[in-house]
Parts: structure tokens; C-alpha cells; sequence
């Protein structure tokens, strides 16, 4: 499918540069460089196209991020296991996937991504007279008396040597010193010097390695001489470096225990849950603050999940039951709300009107008054409770009905046999999936989305629905391999098996034997596998990881994830914000950076040297899909103002208006890895005159289609190629064919090096060149002359603000001249404006222009 796009993207970008016509250039209003930001830097666009003038530039552009949507993957070494991620709000000018730092559990340690590898600690300056202690209270925000137990634990993830290759030096040397050797004390400070060197970052290792030497040495020697002992007293100095500034790396999890059980963020701090409590870090100043059941007012020590409720409020569960954090303490739910009290394993929130917790594996939900687990059903006319049963629990409903009765029966004491209009039932929400849960999830539409290890379904507060998984009936008494044998085309013996299995399990069946007629469920796709994560993205969409897939909701139809580049049975976690996606895999975290549909405005008077009343405007759309590339739509016009008609004896016959105009539609699409590809078709009306001139027959109207096509292609990180050939098709002629002309064919290739690209600063250097594709029959000298060739600049500082510059250099047609260009960004929102200053009018006729334009992503 790659091949065949990309093979015909070639052949609609070069058929028509062989039968380029000979004669003049039509239509040149084509030419005119839509878009402020383009011709503020010497109209050198086609190797960046990244906006909805991409239509005009390079259709190429469309295909490629931001104007589609692209995955990339954060893979770190290849020893790194990723458990889990949550994000962090950065203070990065970004409105993409990058404002936001990734914080993972990485090898069980806590690490964050820092654009090219996880890195598990903070690097942080010892300055002159600090010493580790005071460092670490600042980090940790503990007491001293907490922080004891910390510091050596810090030196030692600072230090190549450990204290105890002092230690065994010191009591290796001690014991064989002469009781009369006038240097002894000296030789134990010494050692007391090192392990304060050692403290403060200061150890000098080959220093070290030579007192190891001379004490090796002594050891050697039955009588060591005074010399050779001399030699470790007043050596010390040796192992010690000067005094100064040092960088201390400061693990994030230094002060965390090892059994870290859960994640949990609320865009600000970093949540984590362990078997001794809950901590919290805030990573800008990467500063903890720790919380347990001795000094808060935590049910249980051992964290089990955390959810966010809300702007601040975390929801925290414990093996004992399930507590609110305030940010800055803990606070429990009233006893008459009846809170879930059992070990609570995962917690799904809308509001703190509408949470869901799994807690041994039955199913609660909170209203902001009351948790229950258990839905109310309210009877109406003509209502049975039988088929009430059926249809809230769906699939199962009809195949578990006797053990769903009998739990409804406990649950609401001297429940007859039928119920009457207006009274309310109990319906157990256990009933309504199968197997422990493992993730939930809400969307949009408040429908409970829950994933166990047996499958996902949802609840949309009027019943269960379930997928991955057939209702079958036998039709004679069958026995479960039978059955099962039924759904394994190829009847491979292990794969029945397996079925039979599943079908038993599920089922809950006894017997091997089934009788006619009896309900089962069949497991039928890889929604019926175990659920890993749920991400509900919106209304519509829902994605879903099971060990047999990764998988999307899409308004009703599921579909198999392949982009992503991970297997279901990788996924640990997902996040969504904004469409941006974040998905954990156990080597990597692939993060979708969704594209945003754009709008391009432009106004801009023209050739204000000759006529106030001609402008030109410009429109175009950038539409995104997820499934088929992108499309763009753009609408060019010229006015040319008023003309005066006169006679054939040069009466004046009143006014006409003329104008010229274009449509265009294009498409852009990922060929291969950093290869793009667009084509674009475009219709042309040029209306220059209602009537023909004297004799002649017809109007000064022309028609005219064009396709363009180009390719951009991402070398590297820092260096784009680009290429494009446009305004390919037929002559356009007025009166007759005859005296047709050619439209403005043109190739251009290009080039958009980043010199510098931080979230900060950016600053591109673009390089074009360009020439028409008529009057070919030149010698080589004067066809290579007639390229033009475009140069710009371009500085962001931040998404706020841009500088532009460029030049342009027409050596045949006389024109050379520089643009200066700027825009002002807020959110979705950038407006462009371009200058070129006047000059010399016969190097610059567009002196004085000025250009506006808006462009707005949605």
C-alpha cells in the first residue's frame, strides 16, 4: 500500500513537467506567495509546510506532523522495563504531547523521560561549606532525625568508593602499629579525614588507590619500616580533593521504600503508593512530602490505587478502604455513606459525583452522598422481574439467571415472586461482569467501562454490554469439546482444549456434559482476553488493551491499534489529553501527538504603486483523518479593480470588474518512515474582460485545472529536503486556443535546517530555489540563470513570538529585494505579518507591500 502511494504520488508530480508548452506565462497570480509567515522569510515554504497554506506550498505538508497525526516512541536502554506512567504539567511553551514530562516506574525505580533517555535522579549543586545532610533536608523536606538514615544512602549512589573500603583499610592497618609509633594518631584521623571526604563528594580515587598500596604494603612486611608507615600517615591528603563546588545526583526515590504498588498524578505532583505509605513529589523543586497511617489519617500504610477527583482532589485506596487527600491531609468518608472498607484495586472518576471503585472485586459507586454496589431499578406497568434481569445484565443476564435470581433474592429481604409498579430492586452490579477486575474507566457519556480477566464490557447505567464472547445454544446434548470443536476452524486438538477451558471457566459449568437448549458464552475475539488498561478518550472513542490486542471504540465498531507499535499484552497504562495519547509498553512509552484541523486567512494589497483597489486573499483548510491522510481545500483571489471599456474609436463604455481566481483541493499522506507525499488539483478562473475586443469573438474569460505534487523527506533530526512541482495542465486561453498561454509551471526544491530547536529557542535557516518550467528552449546558461533562488530565517522564541527574515534573487527578471515578517501566537491562535521594504523600484516592484494573516487550529 506504501509503494502504490508513493508511486502515484511520483507519477502526478512529474507527468506533466515533459510536455511544458513554450510561450508566455498565464495566470501569474498563482505564483503570489500566499500566507504572511511564508513571505516573511523570502517565500522559502515548501520544506517547512507545516501550516494550511500547505494547499498552496507543498501538499507534501499535509502528510506530515502537525498538519497528521504522528506516533513516536520513547525507548530508553534495552535492559529498561517500564511498569507504569503518569504526566506532569511542564512549564514548556508547548500545546502539543510536550507539555507534559513523563514520570514512569522504570526498573521498579522512579525515573522521567528527558527527551532521550530515563534518567532516575536530579542532578543538583554541592556548593563550597554545604554538606549532603543539608542538601538532602532541602530535597526531602524531612527532620534531621529523618533524614539520618538517607544520607549514607545518598553518598553512596555519589561515590565510586564505598565507606567500607575505608573501614577494612583502617581496621586492616590499626592492630599492626607499633604501640610506640609516634604517627598513630595521625594514621586514625587520617581515616576520620576520608570518611568526611568521603561526605562531601571529595574522595579522589587514585589518591585512594596509592594509600591502599602503602598500607598493602606494610601488611606485607613482618617489621614494616618507619618510613613505609610515615608514608600512610602523611599521605592522606592525597585521597582528598580540593574544596569547591560538586554536583550531587540525588536519586528521585531516595527516600522511597522498594515496594512502590501504585502511580498516581493530578498534573502537578507526583503520587506514589507503597506498602509504607504514600508519598508525593513535586518535581520543579523535586521536593517530597511523605504521608502514612502513624502521622495521617491513612486507614492502612499499604497504598492500592490513586486516582485524581477533580482539579486536586486524590482519591487514594488502601487494602483497608478508600480515602480522599485534600492536598493537604487525608479525610475519610462518613460511616452512613457506606465507603467500600475491602482492599480497593482500582478507582474510575468523572467528578466527586460519579467514582467507581473496584474493591475485592465487587463493583461500588459513589454519587457524592452514598457509595453503593448495587443498582436501584425502578419497576413501571407491564414490568416483569424476570425480564427486568435479563435485560439489565445482557449476555449474562440470560446465561447466569438462577445464580443472578439468587443473589438478587439476598439482596432485597421478602422479594416476591413478581413486583408491582413503582417498586424498587436491588440489582447486585457483581452480576454484570465476569472475572476480578483489573481496570476501569468513564467516558463522555458516563458509561463504566470495565476491563476484568475475562474480558471488557461497559455499563451504561441502564444495563450491562458485553463483548468477546458468542451466545450459543446447543441444539442436542453436547459436551464441552464438542462445542468447542464448533469455533476452532482448523481443529487443531491444543486449541480446543484451550476453548473448552474458557468455555468451562467462564460458564462456571460442572459438568462436561451440556444439555440442549442450555445458554453458554463462547469466547469469541480478544475482547474477551484479560484487560490491562482502559483509556475513554471521548464520547465515541475507547481504547482498550488486552493480552490479545490493543483496540479502539470507535461510535460502536471495534478495531485492532496496529499504529501504535505496541502489542496489547505490552500496555501497563494510558493516558489521553487533548487527543494526545500516551501509552506505557514494557520497553518503550508511544506517544500519539494528535493533529489539529487549521485555518489560514491572508489579506494583502497589492502593487499599491499602481492602483489602490487591487488586492489579493487567500483561504485555506487543513483537515486531518485518522485513517486516511489529510485533505486540504484552499481558495486563491486576485482582484484587479475597475477597468474602463472604450469603443473601437475610443468611447467610453463604462466599467467592468476584473478578477481572477483559484479552488484548489489536495491530499497529503506518510509514505514510508520520514518520506511524505501530496497532491493537490486545482481549478482556474481568470475573468479579465465580459466581452472580447472589437472583431473578436467570445470573452476575457479563461479556464483552466492544474495539479501539483511535491515530497518532503526528514533526513535528520535537524535537516528537511523538499521538492515540488506545481501549476501542471492545459494552456488557458480567452479567445481561442490559439492564443493560449500557458500556466505558470514551476518546480522548486528546498531545504529547512534547524540550527537551534529547544522548547525555548528556535531558529531554522530555509534555503529554496525555484523556476518555471516554460519558454524551455533556452541554452543551459540562461535556463540556469532563471532560477530563483530563496533564502530565510526564521527565530521563535517560545509558541509566543517569531522574527523572520529573507531575500530574494531574480537576476532574469530584475527583482531582488528582502521581506521581514513576525508573528504573535496564543494558544491556537498565530497571526503573521509580512513587510517588504521599498527600495530601488526597478529591483523591487512590491516595495511597501504589506500582508496579513491569521491562521487557527480547532
Amino acid at each position: 500500500m506504501k509503494l502504490y502511494k508513493l508511486v502515484t504520488v511520483f507519477i502526478l508530480v512529474f507527468s506533466g513537467a515533459a510536455s511544458a508548452q513554450v510561450g508566455r506565462t498565464g495566470v501569474p497570480f498563482l505564483l503570489i506567495a500566499p500566507g504572511a509567515r511564508a513571505a516573511g522569510m523570502g517565500e522559502a515554504f515548501i520544506s517547512i509546510s507545516d501550516d494550511a497554506t500547505a494547499v498552496h506550498w507543498n501538499p507534501a505538508g499535509l502528510g506530515r506532523y502537525p498538519l497528521t497525526g504522528a506516533w513516536l516512541n520513547l525507548r530508553g536502554g534495552e535492559n529498561d522495563t517500564i511498569e507504569s506512567i503518569v504526566l506532569v504539567k511542564n512549564n514548556l511553551p508547548e500545546i502539543n504531547y510536550r507539555q507534559f514530562d513523563v514520570w514512569s516506574i522504570v526498573n521498579g525505580k522512579i525515573a522521567t523521560w528527558d527527551s532521550r533517555k530515563w534518567i532516575t535522579a536530579s542532578k543538583q549543586e554541592l556548593k563550597l561549606g554545604s554538606s549532603l545532610e543539608s542538601l538532602l533536608l532541602r530535597y526531602t523536606g524531612l527532620s534531621e532525625r529523618e533524614a539520618e538514615p538517607y544520607i549514607d544512602r545518598l553518598a553512596r549512589a555519589n561515590n565510586v568508593l564505598a565507606p567500607e573500603s575505608i573501614d577494612s583499610l583502617k581496621s586492616a592497618i590499626m592492630p599492626v602499629l607499633p604501640a610506640d609509633y609516634t604517627y598513630r594518631e595521625e594514621i586514625e584521623y587520617g581515616f576520620d579525614k576520608l570518611k568526611k571526604a568521603y561526605l562531601e563528594l571529595r574522595l579522589n580515587v587514585d589518591g585512594f588507590k596509592q594509600i591502599r598500596g602503602d598500607v598493602n604494603a606494610v601488611l606485607s612486611q613482618p617489621s614494616p619500616s618507619t618510613e613505609m608507615l610515615d608514608k600512610i600517615a602523611f599521605g592522606f591528603d592525597r585521597a582528598i580533593a580540593a574544596k569547591g563546588d560538586r554536583s550531587v545526583m540525588i536519586p528521585f526515590d531516595l527516600i522511597l521504600p522498594d515496594s512502590i504498588t501504585s502511580l498516581g498524578t493530578d498534573e502537578e505532583y507526583v503520587y506514589v503508593g507503597t506498602t509504607e505509605g504514600l508519598f508525593r513529589l513535586e518535581p520543579e523543586r523535586l521536593r517530597w512530602s511523605t504521608f502514612s497511617s502513624k502521622t495521617d489519617s491513612l486507614p492502612s500504610d499499604r497504598i492500592t490505587s490513586i486516582m485524581k477527583v477533580g482539579r486536586k482532589t486524590m482519591y487514594v485506596g488502601t487494602d483497608r478502604g478508600i480515602v480522599i487527600f485534600t492536598g493537604n491531609g487525608f479525610k475519610a468518608f462518613p460511616q452512613n455513606s457506606n465507603p467500600p472498607t475491602g482492599f480497593i484495586s482500582t478507582i474510575a472518576a468523572e467528578n466527586d459525583r460519579n467514582v467507581w471503585v473496584a474493591s475485592n472485586d465487587d463493583l461500588y459507586h459513589y454519587d457524592g452522598f452514598h457509595w453503593s454496589n448495587m443498582h436501584d431499578e425502578e419497576f413501571t406497568i407491564g414490568e416483569t422481574l424476570h425480564n427486568s434481569v435479563q435485560k439489565f445484565y445482557g449476555e449474562l443476564g440470560a446465561v447466569s439467571f438462577d445464580a443472578i435470581m439468587a443473589g438478587i433474592a439476598e439482596a432485597n429481604s421478602a422479594l416476591a415472586d413478581s413486583v408491582s409498579p413503582g417498586q424498587s430492586v436491588k440489582m447486585p452490579y457483581r452480576f454484570g461482569y465476569k472475572g476480578g477486575i483489573t481496570a476501569l474507566g468513564i467516558d463522555p457519556r458516563k458509561r463504566l467501562w470495565i476491563g476484568t480477566t475475562a474480558g471488557i464490557n461497559y455499563f451504561d447505567g441502564e444495563r450491562f454490554h458485553l463483548f468477546g464472547y458468542k451466545l450459543y445454544e446447543p441444539p442436542q446434548t453436547m459436551t464441552v469439546e464438542e462445542i468447542a470443536a464448533q469455533f476452532i476452524p482448523d481443529r487443531k486438538p491444543e486449541k480446543i482444549e484451550r476453548l473448552a477451558v474458557i468455555i468451562r471457566e467462564y460458564n462456571g459449568l460442572e459438568s462436561d456434559q451440556v444439555e440442549a437448549g442450555k445458554k453458554l458464552l463462547v469466547y469469541a475475539n480478544a475482547l474477551g482476553a484479560e484487560v490491562n488498561a482502559i483509556n475513554p478518550i471521548s464520547a465515541k472513542k475507547t481504547l482498550v488493551a488486552t493480552d490479545g490486542a490493543l483496540v479502539e471504540y470507535n461510535g460502536g465498531k471495534w478495531n485492532r491499534l496496529h499504529s501504535a507499535g505496541l502489542k496489547g499484552s505490552d500496555v501497563g497504562s494510558m493516558y489521553s489529553h487533548d487527543g494526545e495519547l500516551w501509552l506505557s509498553g514494557r520497553d518503550r512509552v508511544s506517544v500519539y501527538s494528535a493533529a489539529k484541523r487549521q485555518i489560514t486567512f491572508m489579506h494583502s494589497n497589492y502593487l499599491v504603486q499602481l492602483a489602490n483597489d487591487i488586492y489579493y486573499e487567500f483561504f485555506s483548510f487543513a483537515y486531518p483523518t485518522a485513517e486516511w491522510g489529510t485533505f486540504g481545500m484552499a481558495v486563491t483571489f486576485l482582484s484587479l479593480g475597475n477597468q474602463v471599456r472604450t469603443g473601437e474609436i475610443g468611447e467610453d463604455l463604462g466599467l467592468f470588474y476584473t478578477y481572477e481566481m483559484a479552488v484548489t483541493l489536495s491530499y497529503g499522506t506518510k509514505l514510508m518512515n520520514n518520506l511524505y507525499g501530496g497532491v493537490s488539483l486545482r481549478y482556474i478562473n481568470s475573468h479579465l474582460s465580459d466581452a472580447g475586443a472589437g472583431r473578436e469573438k467570445g470573452s476575457g474569460v479563461g479556464y483552466s485545472v492544474a495539479l501539483d505534487g511535491g515530497v518532503i523527506y526528514d533526513m535528520t533530526k535537524r535537516l528537511t529536503l523538499a521538492a515540488t512541482i506545481t501549476n501542471m495542465g492545459p494552456d488557458i486561453s480567452y479567445i481561442d486556443a490559439d492564443q493560449a498561454d500557458p500556466l505558470p509551471r514551476k518546480m522548486a526544491v528546498g531545504y529547512n535546517y534547524k540550527i537551534i530547536n529547544s522548547p525555548f529557542n528556535k531558529v531554522s535557516f530555509i534555503g529554496e530555489a525555484t523556476k518555471l518550467l516554460v519558454d524551455l528552449d533556452d541554452d543551459i546558461q540562461t535556463e540556469i540563470e532563471e532560477i530563483i533562488p530563496h533564502l530565510g530565517l526564521e527565530y521563535w522564541y517560545s509558541n509566543y513570538v517569531s522574527l523572520r527574515a529573507g531575500y530574494v534573487y531574480d537576476k532574469v527578471g530584475v527583482q531582488r529585494y528582502f521581506t521581514l515578517g513576525a508573528s504573535l501566537q496564543y494558544s491556537s491562535y498565530r497571526f503573521d505579518f509580512a513587510y517588504i521594504p521599498p527600495s530601488d523600484e526597478s529591483f523591487n516592484r512590491l516595495g511597501n507591500t504589506i500582508r496579513f494573516s491569521m491562521n487557527v487550529g480547532f
